[in-house]
């Protein structure tokens, strides 16, 4: 086998790169200034226990977040697709649909946050100290969850049609604002864990203001008419809904699935998910640039299968496939290497970080194999248009498999909670991975969600507008 069917050629790379590096640009000043805040909010008074309440309050944004990546996902699978179809009527309609489906469940959860803050809490742990804490940041918290997913959806649109520089940009304006709000609620006015949660707020409503602000200056794809955006057809709306909700249910049962995970372990020991959010804060630093890959790849898939080019889809595919693995074991080597010098910025208590040492080494040994899986389900097959196999896979492995493991292992046989970790990262990645590799090279998974004979509205005139994005 050729060395550039596996790394790729000059043209792969350009593309690549280019697509990834703003992106992962962007999430790493997002996951350093998080870090600064995981710093602050552990600084704030002489226990744990700030830290443990906020990390378990935002358990109810990582259930957001991660329906609203399922509904940015599925978009993304049909504006990449239009993209290279050059159908801009078809971006502008899926760009309307999402919008509105993200807005409407990100509201649900916020009246959540707002009326059930305490009955959030007191589902993940017993503590009444954590409990009043983490109700009191949720209840102000929760005000950010419309801004983020209208954030989500105009980065959604923008990356999808190469144009990843301005979310860059106004990312690194938002996560600024965030540290220099959370510190001066924080410490300024000495407010604690609800001045971090007003600047949170405050910071999510800069992000889409600014962007909005610059796309009307710019009359970029992200101006549309209204008409354009709610040109919805019974024929699209089912065939959208189709493709679509596999991936919002995979995002949903997974998020569902992972919560459940971690309210297993906060009931074993609530410190010990202290010390799995301070190694978190730290890892994430390493899937920054997986990100950005991840990225291009559904770019790079996606527009190929949309111009009708499958061989060159399944090139682009097998060398994603290759390289991001692969450059995740050379990240879980460096993650290992220095999570000693890491940990000691966050203020833990001695237990607790000795804890998140030995959970950020399983992290690090694991980490090549854990995406596997999520560059196959994320970055190519739904780019290619299925939708499904990452659905049938995450119920199998995490509900069918990693729960029942995880929950057998911590209350059963009362084992030690890192070596449970490590089981239930095994479990739900180990055969995952070979499945995803043989559905991978099948091909099976291109399936085009439209075609260039369908496009309606061709996009040259856009793409001149729009090169400055």
């Amino acid at each position: 086998m050729q060395l550039t069917n596996l790394v790729g050629d000059r043209p792969f790379w350009k593309g690549a790169l280019r697509l990834a590096l703003p992106i992962a640009l962007q999430n790493m000043f997002t996951t350093s200034f998080a870090f600064v805040d995981t710093i602050m909010i552990s600084l704030i008074g002489q226990t744990d226990v700030p830290l443990s309440a906020v990390s378990m309050a935002n358990m109810l944004s990582f259930l957001m977040y991660l329906v609203l990546f399922g509904l940015s996902s599925g978009a993304a699978v049909f504006i990449s697709q239009y993209w290279g179809a050059k159908d801009l009527g078809g971006i502008r309609r899926t760009y309307g649909f999402a919008m509105a489906a993200s807005v409407i469940s990100s509201s649900l959860f916020t009246l959540v946050g707002c009326l059930f803050a305490r009955e959030v809490m007191g589902m993940l742990t017993d503590n009444e100290e954590i409990i009043a804490e983490g109700a009191a940041y949720l209840r102000i918290a929760s005000f950010s969850y419309i801004a983020i997913a209208i954030q989500q959806i105009f980065s959604t649109v923008l990356r999808s049609t190469e144009k990843v520089r301005l979310p860059m940009y106004v990312g690194v304006i938002s996560v600024v604002g965030n540290v220099a709000f959370t510190a001066f609620f924080i410490f300024g006015l000495g407010m604690g864990v609800v001045g971090s949660a007003i600047g949170t707020v405050m910071a999510a409503w800069l992000s889409p203001v600014v962007l909005l602000l610059i796309s009307l200056k710019k009359r970029n794809i992200l101006i549309a008419p209204v008409r354009a955006l709610l040109n919805w057809s019974k024929e699209f709306v089912r065939h959208y809904v189709k493709t679509t909700l596999p991936v919002l249910l995979n995002e949903s049962i997974w998020a569902v699935g992972t919560l459940i995970v971690r309210m297993i372990f906060t009931n074993r020991d609530p410190y010990f998910y202290a010390a799995m959010a301070a190694s978190f804060s730290v890892t994430d630093f390493a899937f920054v640039f997986l990100v950005g890959l991840c990225h291009a790849c559904t770019v790079m898939v996606g527009k190929s299968v949309g111009a009708d080019q499958p061989r060159q889809a399944m090139a682009d595919a097998k060398r994603f496939a290759f390289l991001i693995p692969a450059l995740s074991v050379a990240l879980g080597g460096l993650l290992i290497a220095f999570r000693t010098p890491l940990l000691s910025l966050i203020g833990l208590t001695e237990e607790t970080r000795a804890m998140a040492y030995l959970i950020m080494l399983v992290i690090g040994l694991e980490f090549g194999l854990r995406h596997i899986p999520y560059i196959c389900v994320v970055g190519i097959f739904r780019a290619g248009g299925d939708t499904r196999t990452g659905l049938i896979y995450d119920t199998i492995f995490l509900f069918g498999l990693a729960l029942p493991v995880t929950f057998f292992c911590a209350f059963v046989l009362n084992m030690n909670l890192v070596l449970v970790y490590a089981i239930m990262l095994l479990s739900e990645d180990l055969i995952k991975s070979i499945l995803c590799v043989n559905r991978m090279r099948s091909g099976k998974w291109i399936i085009p969600v439209t075609s260039p004979a369908e496009a309606t509205t061709v996009l040259e005139g856009t793409t001149a507008r729009t090169e400055g994005a």
